[in-house]
């Protein structure tokens, strides 16, 4: 089983990182270290998946379901053949709305969730990077993903950076 303890030791050298864990019961995406939620939030027994992500790699530990008490651990940074690209948070981005102080959206669905970032607008989205895997015929396939950053990707493209 894994704690918050084993969680800070394994970032410890990640800065700048975000946290998305999701569970049967709730969805917490923050800062890490956690800044707008505390420990007991992370309620480890319904947890089904954590990412802990930054710009440069991602760590995950996941398990198909809350009867399996041993989580697998994965990380993964940009080597070998990447792609990045920005994923709406939302199908409807008109539905894209702040609400509070701002960082408080509501999904399609009609799920509420934070979001850890300054400012959200209708462009606001997920940059995820691919990891490229081939078959023996030497077709290229997604093989994974990791979570790199939430930003608004029209003004990153528009900044010129590079996706």
């Amino acid at each position: 089983m894994i704690d918050m303890n084993m969680l800070l030791h394994k970032t410890e050298d990640m800065e700048d990182s975000y946290v998305i864990a999701s569970g049967v019961d709730r969805l917490i995406v923050d800062r890490w270290p956690l800044q707008r939620y505390q420990a007991k939030d992370l309620d480890f027994t319904k947890l089904l998946e954590i990412r802990i992500f930054n710009q440069e790699k991602e760590i995950k530990w996941f398990r198909p379901d809350i009867s399996v008490n041993d989580f697998t651990e994965r990380m993964m940074n940009d080597s070998g053949d990447t792609f990045s690209e920005w994923q709406y948070l939302s199908i409807d981005t008109t539905d894209i709305k702040p609400e509070g102080n701002g960082n408080v959206v509501q999904s399609t669905t009609g799920v509420k969730y934070y979001l850890p970032i300054e400012k959200i607008t209708k462009h606001t989205a997920i940059k995820i990077c691919c990891e490229i895997s081939y078959y023996s015929s030497g077709k290229a396939y997604v093989s994974d993903f990791r979570c790199v950053a939430f930003g608004d990707w029209q003004k990153e493209n528009e900044n010129g950076k590079k996706e």
